[in-house]
């Protein structure tokens, strides 16, 4: 697939990378609205009429995951519309009534013209069950509207080099990949863009992930910031923003995500253990006001008989 590079205009946003990315400050093109809308239906109703089976074979594991996660978006946004859940819920039930998906879509783009975040949001996730082989497993042809987004005006494919989030988020586990984006959904409800090192430790207090409680048995309590609030969710935003990281995490992504593989993936421990050593700042000195020293980490991780990915 080719990638260009495009700087968004007028205020100042940077491109998102590997994404798909819509310009500010401009009407979006119905062409674009219908495309995407029309690719959502053709993908989900085979998937909502295979909705009761299982994936026979690992290579199609991917491509079902992925369009389950865009029937999820779908039916979560139609659910906050006055008869939204009717509609898709129709739809469940009747997946092949053309009348039923002409209702649908013609719903679903009037979301998309009214939230121009669901319209990059929708194109992301159709993009990604693309590459993951949806057309074969679904018996679909999405790829064709997946190629017209990435070449039409207001759509672009933008360089990998401008997201360092989206360039390592492959080599992540999903539980660190929830820890990040909590976070970021964090910062931006305190009207913030930068994942800091208290709002990385924050979604792990409130999310721990396994082996993680294992480790903050061995620490004060106090260490660690106040859980984030139950209402923070993890939809992943980030992939979709433009997204800073404080110089812990990234420092620590940095180093440890070139050493992860398809078979050891990057968790939330590792990049938990590798801050609590090596990072700075106030999250860090409030570690040490409580003894969290490295060497003390250290000590716990060898305990605990943990194989971290190590810098």
């Amino acid at each position: 697939m080719l990638l260009e590079s495009h700087k968004a205009h007028n205020n100042g946003h940077k491109a998102i990378a590997g994404s798909l990315c819509f310009e500010r400050g401009i009407r979006m093109d119905i062409s674009v609205v219908t495309t995407i809308a029309s690719a959502t239906i053709s993908l989900l109703v085979p998937y909502l009429k295979k909705a009761g089976e299982k994936v026979g074979e690992k290579v199609g594991e991917a491509a079902w995951d992925k369009t389950r996660k865009l029937y999820d978006t779908v039916k979560a946004k139609f659910a906050t519309k006055p008869d939204g859940a009717k509609v898709i819920n129709a739809l469940e039930k009747s997946p092949d009534d053309r009348d039923i998906q002409a209702a649908v879509r013609f719903h679903l783009k009037d979301m998309m013209i009214a939230d121009e975040s669901l319209a990059r949001e929708l194109a992301i996730i159709l993009k990604e069950a693309s590459e993951a082989g949806a057309d074969t497993v679904f018996n679909t042809t999405i790829s064709g509207n997946v190629q017209e987004l990435i070449q039409t005006g207001n759509v672009y494919v933008i360089g990998m080099e401008s997201n360092f989030l989206y360039q390592v988020w492959d080599k992540l586990e999903p539980d660190l990949q929830d820890a990040l984006s909590m976070a970021y959904n964090q910062a931006r409800r305190d009207g913030m863009n930068t994942i800091k090192t208290r709002y990385f430790f924050a979604a792990l207090a409130r999310l721990q992930p396994e082996p993680l409680p294992e480790f903050l048995g061995h620490i004060p309590r106090s260490a660690l910031p106040k859980p984030i609030d139950e209402q923070v969710t993890t939809e992943q935003l980030l992939l979709s923003e433009d997204v800073d990281l404080s110089d812990c995490v990234e420092d620590s992504l940095r180093h440890l995500a070139p050493k992860a593989t398809q078979d050891r993936k990057l968790t939330a421990a590792d990049v938990f253990v590798d801050i609590a050593r090596y990072g700075t700042g106030d999250s860090i000195a409030r570690f040490r006001s409580h003894g969290v020293t490295p060497e003390k980490v250290r000590k716990i991780v060898d305990e605990l008989k943990w194989d971290v990915i190590e810098r």
